[in-house]
């Protein structure tokens, strides 16, 4: 089966790059932190070659993400005339209060996460040549050496992220 000329071309600027993917240029990247990174890298999919189009972060920031997430449910459950104001543009009173609810989550410590490859089928008009694909790893950082680390493992059936449950809840309240 023919390679098609998305595909050729990313494994070309992935040999021009002398990796075994790029980053996406589409995506902004974290290149301070380094707790996630946008990725794209051809892998296989039921026998055939795909782009998969990759978001990569650790698990702590994973984490955060989700008591972020939580608190903004709890509060907009209160206060549902704000749902179209953004959190910057909040009162006083309100951000106080928000920061109680994920101070609260943190205190409470009831989110966990865990280590995951999760494919889904992109939009045609995103990626007609592949899928997309979430990865969180239990890592400090999301280096070179661990992307190309992953990609091995993904596209050699090898990837087994680990079952265990975790709770980042002390380093949110540092």
């Amino acid at each position: 089966m023919a390679k098609n000329a998305e595909i050729e071309n990313l494994l070309k600027e992935c040999a021009k790059a002398g990796k075994s993917y790029i980053y996406n240029p589409q995506e902004e990247q974290d290149e301070e932190e380094k707790q996630s990174a946008y990725v794209l890298f051809v892998g296989k999919d039921e026998g055939r070659d795909v782009i998969f189009d990759t978001y990569i972060s650790t698990l702590s920031y994973e984490y955060h993400m989700n008591v972020l997430d939580e608190a903004e449910g709890i509060f907009f459950e209160k206060h549902p005339e704000l749902k179209d104001t953004d959190f910057f543009e909040f009162e006083d009173k309100y951000q106080l209060e928000y920061d109680q609810i994920v101070d609260k989550i943190y205190q409470d410590d009831t989110i966990r996460v865990q280590e995951d490859a999760l494919i889904y089928e992109e939009e045609e008009e995103e990626n007609p040549t592949g899928l997309g694909l979430e990865v969180f790893l239990n890592v400090k950082e999301i280096t070179d050496e661990v992307i190309a680390g992953f990609i091995k493992k993904f596209n050699s059936d090898t990837f087994s992220p680990s079952e265990e449950l975790f709770s980042f809840a002390s380093e949110g309240r540092e």
